[in-house]
């Protein structure tokens, strides 16, 4: 009742402003934006324009990404039980590198301890901007399992280094950024096969991975 108008993210937000009463002449979006050349010049590269989908190590050089506070809607538990079935039945085994800090990390480090994968599974802590950029610039691909996930800058900032994203259906930025087979598949959040699938598919078929980082950027 207070409120005059709204300023929404993305679709699904704009949409919720809508649903809570919010005039529809006085909800708009998408407010924020991500520069491209910002992420890309803080890993060396040059601008997107400039970008190609031979720039960074080679296929077999590259590991998985996420890059998620350690809390409850990240779904990381779902993530670690993914990478533990990826590790059995791949062929072409890759790192996993989480880049995050919260309260569920010594749980989380204790899951990837019981399940045999503390040497494949690093813990980078909270890293700035230009660490994450770096990152992004070496990864095979970018994963994000929320359980919740109002849009998800880092996809875009991932897309701008040509990665294929791996992300839940509840992400806001599936609806505009990622189109399944395209530059990237969409699971559900409960389903750590079909994450352990499409991660071994990625690992174990580069012609595939070519072609997805192709269509990212």
């Amino acid at each position: 009742l207070p409120y005059q108008g709204a300023l929404g993210s993305g679709e699904r937000s704009v949409n919720y402003f809508r649903f809570l009463g919010v005039r529809n002449d006085r909800v708009t979006g998408e407010y924020n934006t991500v520069s491209l050349d910002r992420i890309r010049a803080q890993a060396g590269l040059g601008p997107f324009q400039m970008a190609t989908p031979e720039e960074g190590p080679d296929h077999e050089a590259r590991g998985f990404l996420c890059v998620a506070r350690l809390v409850p809607k990240k779904n990381l538990s779902m993530l670690i039980k993914a990478y533990a079935l990826y590790r059995a039945h791949a062929i072409s085994l890759r790192r996993l590198e989480i880049c995050g800090s919260g309260p569920l990390e010594a749980e989380l480090k204790a899951q990837v301890g019981r399940l045999g994968l503390t040497q494949y599974v690093t813990f980078s802590g909270f890293i700035q901007s230009d660490g994450i950029s770096r990152r992004m610039a070496n990864a095979l691909a970018l994963l994000l399992p929320s359980l919740e996930e109002q849009f998800g800058n880092v996809i875009p900032e991932a897309q701008s280094m040509g990665l294929p994203v791996i992300l839940s259906n509840n992400a806001g930025a599936r609806d505009k950024l990622v189109r399944t087979a395209q530059n990237g598949f969409v699971i559900e959040p409960d389903n750590p096969h079909g994450l352990a699938w499409y991660m071994s598919e990625l690992s174990d078929r580069p012609e595939l991975w070519r072609d997805m980082r192709a269509g990212a950027f």
